[in-house]
């Protein structure tokens, strides 16, 4: 398929389609580094890297040429410099994977390399009700707290939404153990329970009004699947079966929640907006309503960053090493040392130096290929890339080297997750997750993990110790009686 995808590359470069050629030659560089990575020795060291690159081929080559050649309402125009964005993503491209070489020569396998995705039965069903139970306790204080209007909802530092938000990756490490527990048979009532949880919790988000968290536990339970008994076949068939779904969930929230109150009324006003969307009664709001499927590409493409580009080559200026001082913060939470400036800086640079509107319902991203152009043009692209792909690379391996299987694919796929996801962000914001973040999320994961192991065996302990106990009795009294 690589092989095909470059050909078809050069076809295109042949017939003057510059665009197409380059993303496409970015798409084959990127299968063919997959093709070499799986079939090398621990592969999974690799999957952080891999998910990176992914995001960047969903953005800026997919998303990118969709935004490019789809029909569009007439105010969406990409940009300019649409050639040198596809350049500029063939340099990052070709950086991170030089870079996750470097940090891992790649090397055959001596044989099938599987054991890293079976997972032990037993401690794969303590960590489900673990996280079950933590996942439980975290959505009736959420709801407690006001996370219906979550995404309208100011988080005040130190208040109980403020932490609750911290820990929300367990209700993802709950919906990835419940995939990975998943087992042959799909019309089992213990699978039928576990789909119905999934789609409890997606109910229960949609209400929010927020797709992300949505989709994202789809994405987690899919990654469980990976770690389950099922044959790939069928894990291909639900991943098919998942993404009409996640479309129609997209869409239905995105006409509910766009251009009406839907934060400000209750429950039930919410359902009828959404069933409403779902029926096509709701009128639509925007031209961009009009054009569903390019919406999606839209918002893949995150044009904003083609905005900084252009904006770069037209006045040649150099941001450098602005905003660099965060990074002494990014180790301090705010109720530590009060308020501080976000990590990601790329949304009040959209505003300062691009001319974007401040708009509190919603939050532009600048992208991790634009910020890197525009503090140091083409040399920074490959050098920003270079370095990361070394450092998920590198990580990657530590994390691989964690004893328990369990808890060592919930961490890795996590990290892989928010790689894929990690293309929106700036330089800062991407520096920020992959130190930071990742060191906090595996902190929370693994303290959830031991604490919630510890109380399960002190639990049986002393159930064990009181059954004796009554047993012992039963034996010394006369007629068996207690």
């Amino acid at each position: 398929m690589a092989l095909a995808v470059l050909v078809c590359a050069v076809v295109c470069a042949c017939l003057a389609l510059a665009e197409i050629s380059l993303g496409l030659f970015a798409l084959g560089v990127t299968l063919s580094f997959f093709r070499l990575a799986l079939r090398s020795d621990r592969p999974e060291a690799r999957f952080l890297l891999l998910a990176w690159l992914s995001g960047q081929n969903l953005a800026w080559v997919i998303g990118f040429l969709g935004y490019y050649y789809l029909p569009r309402p007439e105010d969406f125009e990409l940009g300019l410099q649409t050639s040198l964005s596809l350049y500029l993503v063939n340099l990052s491209i070709w950086g991170a994977i030089l870079g996750g070489l470097a940090a891992m020569p790649p090397r055959k396998a001596l044989g099938p390399a599987t054991a890293f995705f079976s997972l032990p039965k037993a401690g794969l069903r303590q960590l489900a009700y673990v996280f079950g139970g933590v996942s439980l306790c975290y959505a009736l204080l959420s709801l407690a707290a006001g996370a219906i209007n979550a995404r309208w909802s100011h988080l005040e530092t130190g208040s109980i939404r403020y932490y609750l938000d911290a820990v929300f990756i367990v209700l993802y490490c709950f919906y990835f153990f419940l995939g990975a527990s998943m087992r042959p048979g799909l019309g089992s009532r213990a699978n039928l329970t576990r789909l119905g949880l999934l789609a409890a919790g997606l109910a229960i988000i949609g209400f929010s009004g927020s797709r992300a968290f949505g989709l994202r536990l789809g994405i987690y339970f899919l990654a469980g699947l990976l770690f389950s008994p099922l044959p790939l076949r069928r894990i291909l068939s639900g991943l098919a079966k998942f993404l009409p779904w996640a479309l129609v969930f997209t869409f239905v929230i995105g006409a509910a929640r766009g251009g009406t109150n839907f934060s400000e009324v209750g429950l039930q006003e919410r359902l009828v907006l959404m069933v409403d969307a779902l029926t096509g009664k709701l009128e639509a709001k925007g031209e961009l309503q009009n054009y569903p499927v390019f919406s999606i590409f839209e918002r893949l493409a995150t044009p904003q960053g083609q905005t900084v580009i252009d904006d770069v080559v037209e006045t040649g200026k150099m941001r450098g090493f602005l905003n660099f001082e965060r990074i002494w913060t990014f180790f301090l939470p705010k109720v530590v040392v009060g308020e501080k400036k976000p990590a990601d800086d790329g949304y009040e640079r959209l505003i300062e130096h691009h001319n974007f509107r401040d708009d509190p319902g919603t939050s532009a991203p600048i992208t991790f290929l634009a910020d890197a152009f525009e503090r140091g043009g083409e040399l920074w692209v490959f050098i920003s890339a270079l370095l990361l792909g070394f450092w998920l690379t590198a990580l990657g391996r530590l994390i691989t080297r964690m004893g328990d299987p369990c808890l060592r694919a919930i961490v890795l796929m996590h990290c892989a997750i928010v790689s894929l996801e990690m293309y929106p962000r700036s330089l800062l914001g991407t520096l920020s997750a992959v130190t930071y973040g990742f060191g906090r999320d595996a902190i929370i994961i693994l303290g959830v993990a031991a604490i919630g192991l510890a109380l399960w065996y002190l639990t049986g302990k002393i159930l064990r110790e009181v059954f004796e106990y009554l047993a012992e009795r039963a034996d010394a009294t006369p007629g068996g009686r207690i």
